[in-house]
């Protein structure tokens, strides 16, 4: 966030030409304009080791969002494994130019398209994108106006004949996908062994839907999480107890590890924690940690 701006953005393409030691680009909320970002685009393909780029909040439209594409594949960025492009308005058109110019990146493993203004005419695109990139593990499409008919295209894609997607994570918050939508997420985790965490915050879900998920998740035992946060339809409609079962059920199969305290080198205290836990007590300094 330095407001870099078109100048700056030109001036770092002279800069970066044949660079070979970049492996982390983080460019975000940076005032390029639409001039710029093709600038950035071209500093992009320009640094051949990039393992990491955050463009994100930079005025790419769908134009912008091709250009990067080419110049991500041109440039033989085979070693990029991070991508974000969120709050960039690339819309329906930009999706689908991302599709025809990066697809089939081999490298890819996470791509961030959040807040890019995709509607469902461009859903299914994203799921074409996401079934060309055979190690794209995360996908994060959260905030865009994706509502249950879009959702069903980009389901389709991922499960069609010859889908790459082996994706362990996709993350959706804040459309519009609802109810009407769930028999399509039901056959999607199904179909998707590799499937492990779905997050589905403020998506307009009700009590009938949790009810369809909870079903889903005792029959899928791959699915570990279900993130269903500010879906206020199911408390009112009266669908507490299923969404709880549902957590109960999901909580038990998150990997589990010894947590083990020790004071001046011996071992005082023994228990199970997840993996969150673990973390948020090595902070301190007090734990090791081992899974079980």
């Amino acid at each position: 966030s330095n407001m870099l701006g078109v100048d700056g953005a030109d001036y770092m393409v002279r800069q970066m030409e044949r660079n070979t030691t970049i492996t982390d680009l983080r460019l975000a909320s940076n005032g390029t304009g639409e001039e710029g970002s093709y600038f950035l685009s071209q500093c992009v393909g320009f640094c051949q080791s990039l393992r990491r780029v955050d463009l994100s909040c930079n005025s790419f439209d769908a134009r912008a969002a091709q250009e990067l594409g080419e110049c991500i594949t041109a440039g033989g960025l085979s070693s990029l494994h991070t991508l974000q492009l969120s709050q960039n308005a690339i819309g329906d058109a930009g999706v689908m130019r991302l599709l025809v110019s990066l697809g089939d990146h081999r490298g890819l493993t996470e791509l961030n398209l959040s807040y890019c203004e995709v509607s469902d005419d461009g859903a299914p695109s994203l799921g074409a994108l996401a079934a060309s990139l055979p190690s794209l593990n995360t996908l994060k499409f959260n905030s865009n106006r994706i509502t249950e008919d879009g959702f069903k295209g980009f389901c389709e894609w991922l499960m069609v004949s010859g889908s790459r997607f082996k994706g362990e994570c996709i993350e959706m918050d804040g459309n519009l996908v609802g109810d009407s939508g769930v028999p399509d997420l039901v056959k999607l985790v199904k179909s998707s062994p590799w499937l492990e965490i779905v997050s589905l915050r403020g998506n307009f879900f009700g009590a009938a839907g949790v009810r369809d998920m909870l079903e889903m998740a005792r029959e899928c035992q791959h699915l570990r999480e279900l993130q269903l946060r500010g879906n206020d339809d199911i408390i009112r409609e009266g669908g507490k107890k299923d969404w709880e079962d549902l957590n109960d059920l999901l909580l038990g199969r998150k990997p589990q590890h010894a947590l083990v305290t020790r004071f001046a080198g011996q071992v005082i205290k023994v228990k199970l924690a997840s993996k969150t836990a673990i973390e948020r007590a090595e902070s301190f300094s007090t734990v090791t940690s081992g899974t079980v």
